[in-house]
């Protein structure tokens, strides 16, 4: 991307509890809290926030348009820069369609929220909180507009319908509060259809049929209200066996659930046991995964159960909050339950290893890091064990059957070598990672 355009821009769209957010700096902190002690304005403006307070010029601008087309200036640009600019004529054409609403008919529906403004001009427009100056990118060689690459979030419509729709008002449609955005995502989104797709044709060249995605919303909850909603948690009958929730009597709540997991995880040297949750939560667990996580759930409970002693390597993505962290904690412990019961391993070895590339990672699923659990040295990682430290690993490692690695996408190719090269040398086989 850095070679085929000439700027791109990331649009956090996220809805806005889960947005991560830059402090301010340390001075600037000790400035706000000299002046205002209890003040809480201690994060950074961003683009969001430059946008919510963009000048009247900009009032119909959607966010597509302003984070494509427009550049933030803390300070103004020279004189030179601004009169050059000013030399420009940029005329805003009037809406011929425009009409007068009358105010006493309660009856008529708000008109949609106005298309981006198309033409401004390149002169720096002050924010409304006198924070910093906008500017327009000035157009390439031929004189046509240079927008930057806008890339966000990208919703799934077909799995997140509401956030898909609150995204797309979001970044194709203008507004000054994003709190109304969330009160009332559908109507906003079914009355300003036509504007949304307008603009979103501007910047996004992925066809997606809008009208569609609002007709099956309407259909899932009709499903729903009607409690019609099998099909979507429809089990293939390869699979039925395993089946699992809180309704149905299935095999893997008496196959690979017995009692006596009910132990305390102690502390081994360099790993740690997975906790063993209690049935009820391991069975709401379970039953609580989505259609494709369950269907992936279950296809890995088949294989363990009949290919024991078949390697197979798995690879598992999603974009952040798809509910990796629950996959991996729900074959965690489907795998501990069916190594206890069917293969009679104590439930105090180690039978699943759970590895992740920092600590931070590792804390959040109960595992321990690579390096750690390894040992390999990031000043030295090709240091080859020596005979004594590598026998303490074998033993440790000596009962377990699954190896799950959290967030891999953050481990490097040289790291991925040395993992592959280090469970070789435990388990002593030129298996691809030790066999396992």
């Amino acid at each position: 991307m850095a070679e085929a355009s000439v700027a791109d821009i990331y649009i956090n769209t996220s809805p806005p509890e889960e947005r991560v957010r830059l402090q301010k700096a340390a001075a600037e902190l000790r400035r706000i809290f000299e002046e205002d002690p209890g003040s809480t304005d201690i994060f950074a403006a961003g683009l969001l926030e430059h946008y919510v307070q963009r000048p009247d010029d900009l009032e119909q601008c959607c966010l597509a348009e302003f984070a494509a087309m427009f550049t933030f200036h803390s300070k103004p640009r020279s004189k030179r820069a601004n009169a050059a600019a000013a030399q420009d004529v940029c005329v805003e054409e009037e809406n011929e369609d425009d009409v007068e609403v009358n105010e006493e008919d309660e009856t008529r529906p708000p008109p949609p929220i106005a298309e981006c403004l198309v033409v401004v001009a390149q002169k720096d427009l002050q924010l409304k909180d006198k924070s910093g100056y906008v500017s327009r990118r000035a157009p390439d060689k031929e004189g046509r507009d240079n927008p930057k690459v806008i890339r966000y979030r990208n919703y799934s419509p077909a799995t997140d319908p509401d956030n898909f729709m609150r995204e797309q008002l979001m970044l194709f449609s203008h507004w000054r509060d994003e709190n109304t955005l969330v009160s009332n995502t559908r109507g906003l989104y079914e009355a300003n259809l036509d504007v949304v797709k307008a603009n979103r044709a501007k910047y996004v060249k992925l066809d997606i049929n809008m009208e569609e995605v609002l007709e099956e919303v309407m259909r899932r909850e009709e499903r729903d209200e009607e409690g019609d909603n099998e099909l979507d948690n429809a089990v293939p009958e390869d699979f039925r066996v395993f089946e699992a929730d809180n309704d149905h009597n299935a095999d893997i709540g008496l196959d690979v659930a017995p009692d006596i997991l009910n132990v305390n995880a102690p502390l081994s040297e360099r790993f740690l046991l997975p906790h063993h949750i209690p049935e009820n939560d391991y069975l709401a667990l379970v039953a609580c995964l989505n259609e494709r996580q369950r269907r992936y759930h279950l296809n890995i409970v088949h294989i363990l159960k009949t290919r024991p002693d078949e390697q197979v390597l798995h690879f598992v993505t999603g974009g952040a909050g798809v509910g990796k962290s629950a996959l991996i904690k729900a074959i965690t412990q489907s795998a501990i339950r069916i190594f206890v019961k069917m293969f009679q391993e104590n439930p105090n070895h180690l039978t699943v290893a759970i590895m992740a590339p920092t600590g931070k990672v590792a804390f959040g699923v109960g595992g321990v890091t690579i390096a750690s659990a390894l040992k390999i040295f990031t000043e030295n990682p090709t240091m080859t064990l020596g005979p004594d430290e590598l026998n303490t690993l074998r033993t440790q490692l000596a009962h377990v059957r699954l190896i799950i690695i959290d967030e891999v996408s953050m481990v490097g190719r040289e790291m991925c070598a040395q993992i592959d090269k280090r469970l070789k040398q435990i388990f002593n086989s030129p298996e691809p990672f030790g066999g396992n």
